[in-house]
């Protein structure tokens, strides 16, 4: 039997820590963390609850959902779900004053849009009677899957490593503002994907820029640097392009023109200013100095009336 067929069969049951939910006494333990699994197989999570033996004789219901507590809604209502899930869930059993139960959910003919986190609910009929295990389980859907043996005398027990197609993957840009002429720019490329990703960079309409790498740095860069730029992520299951990120490139920063501008506008209103003090300077002195020829004229006049008049004595 190929490791394939031996995974289709495999039950997903590594419990983690009860995880307690706020009153003392009321506890989820829910698998580990993630769960691998093929397309088309089944798999099984399972969880435990425990509560105290006082509310052993209300109502207690067992909920599996997908996502945070607060949009619970049960699986079996889910049409994305309908005909795939089971719930498999034990009687409760109490020991002195505490109350534990097992519920599985099984899902089967998974497809990859099954990937997302599962969380488990034990509902009490009382008020502030949900109890959930937070974080949930999260569960990766792929179509290739490495199977290892733990023990070659125990070939019930096995280990599953999922191996995607990397993700499509994205860009980032630093520094985030706008890119002047002769700076330095960094492009980082990221993509989910097992065995991790390889990258590499090219400019579109262009085979390639020459770099590989999660990071792409242009140095000094020009406005014939800029344009849109893209990342391909790539393994040996496959490959994933980016969308382009486009890179404009200015001559002078937008901060730079602004001071230039203020400084402009400021001798300006300061050449005006000193225009106008001269103006106002060299009309008065042109008026003081009217005033003193119409005063020595004066004088003159006196001093002639004087002279004529001691003339005539």
């Amino acid at each position: 039997m190929n490791s394939r067929s031996a995974a289709r069969g495999f039950l997903a049951f590594l419990l983690s820590l009860p995880a307690l939910q706020g009153e003392v006494g009321y506890a989820v333990g829910c698998t580990s963390k993630t769960v691998c699994a093929l397309k088309e197989s089944t798999v099984d999570i399972i969880c435990t609850y425990n509560f105290p033996k006082k509310d052993k004789e209300l109502n207690v219901t067992q909920l599996w959902h997908k996502g945070k507590k607060h949009k619970a809604v049960s699986l079996t209502k889910d049409a994305d779900y309908e005909g795939r899930v089971e719930y498999s869930c034990g009687e409760i059993s109490c020991i002195e004053n505490s109350c534990n139960g097992t519920c599985a959910l099984k899902i089967k003919n998974l497809t990859q849009s099954d990937s997302a986190e599962y969380m488990f609910s034990f509902i009490i009929n009382r008020k502030s009677g949900k109890f959930s295990g937070d974080p949930g389980v999260k569960l990766s859907v792929t179509d290739q899957v490495m199977v290892s043996f733990a023990s070659s005398t125990d070939p019930t027990r096995a280990n599953m490593t999922c191996h995607n197609v990397p993700k499509t993957p994205s860009v980032t840009v630093s520094p985030s503002g706008e890119i002047v002429n002769g700076s330095s720019v960094t492009l980082s490329c990221s993509s989910d994907a097992n065995p991790a990703a390889d990258y590499t960079w090219f400019k579109e309409h262009e085979d390639s820029v020459g770099r590989s790498g999660q990071n792409y740095t242009i140095t000094n860069i020009t406005s014939e640097l800029g344009g849109n730029y893209c990342c391909q992520a790539h393994n040996a299951i496959g490959r994933h392009n980016s969308t382009c990120f486009y890179i404009h490139v200015t001559e002078t920063s937008s901060l730079t023109s602004f001071i230039v501008r203020i400084v402009v506008v400021s001798i300006l209103v300061l050449a005006t200013i000193l225009l106008v003090f001269l103006f106002h300077r060299t009309t008065r002195a042109s008026r003081e100095a009217s005033g003193l020829g119409e005063a020595a004229e004066m004088v003159g006049e006196v001093e002639g009336e004087v002279r004529d008049r001691n003339a005539d004595f």
